[in-house]
C-alpha cells in the first residue's frame, strides 16, 4: 500500500498557543479561584501601603478609639493578603496550605525577634515569597480552576506607580544627606 503524502512537504502542526476561552473570577475577598503574578504584585503593594500607614498611625497614635478603629481594618487587609496568596499558590498549582508554614514561621520569628536562628528562618519565608511571586502559572484549566483574565491597565499602573514613587523617593533623600538646618 503506497502513501501518496509527499514526506518532504512543510510540516502542518498549529504552534499558536491557545488562548483560554474561560477565564476564573475575580473575588478579592475569596480564596477561590486563580491570581497571576502582575495583579498579585499589585495587590500585595497596594494592601502593604495601606498596612503600613494604618500601622503607623496605629504605633504614633495615643487614641485608644482610633487603636480600636483601625485594628479590624488590618485584620481585614491581613485577610485579603493572605486570599490573594492562596489564589497566587493556586495559580502555580499548589495548595493553598502551603502558605500555613510561612505564617507560622514568620509569626515566631515576629515573637521571638532576638533569636539568631530566626534571622535565617526569616530568609527563607522571604526566599519562599519570591519563589511564588516570580513562578509562572499554569497555562490552560489546572487543578484550581481556569485561569486568571488577563491584566489591564490598572493593574499594570498599580504595580509601576510604587517603583517610581520608590525611585523618586530615592533620588529625592540623596541631597537630604548632606541638608543641615540653618540654626
Amino acid at each position: 500500500m503506497l502513501n501518496n503524502e509527499n514526506p518532504y512537504q512543510i510540516p502542518q502542526a498549529n504552534l499558536e498557543e491557545e488562548t483560554p476561552k474561560e477565564y476564573s473570577k475575580l473575588n478579592l475577598f475569596s480564596a477561590d479561584g486563580r491570581l497571576g503574578r502582575l495583579r498579585y504584585s499589585a495587590h500585595c503593594t497596594l494592601l502593604q501601603i495601606l498596612l503600613s500607614i494604618m500601622g503607623v498611625t496605629f504605633v504614633f497614635t495615643e487614641s485608644k478609639t482610633l487603636m480600636l478603629f483601625l485594628l479590624p481594618f488590618m485584620l481585614f487587609l491581613v485577610y485579603i493578603l493572605i486570599c490573594s496568596t492562596i489564589k497566587r499558590l493556586h495559580d502555580i498549582n499548589m495548595s493553598g496550605w502551603w502558605l500555613l508554614p510561612l505564617i507560622v514561621i514568620y509569626g515566631i520569628e515576629s515573637v521571638f525577634p532576638d533569636i539568631s536562628m530566626f534571622k535565617w528562618v526569616s530568609f527563607f519565608v522571604l526566599i519562599a515569597s519570591l519563589i511564588i511571586l516570580v513562578l509562572t502559572g499554569s497555562v490552560g484549566k489546572n487543578d484550581y480552576g481556569y485561569p486568571p483574565p488577563p491584566n489591564t491597565f490598572g493593574v499594570y499602573l498599580a504595580v509601576i506607580i510604587p517603583i517610581v514613587l520608590v525611585i523618586i523617593a530615592i533620588f529625592a533623600a540623596v541631597p537630604m544627606q548632606n541638608f543641615t538646618l540653618p540654626y
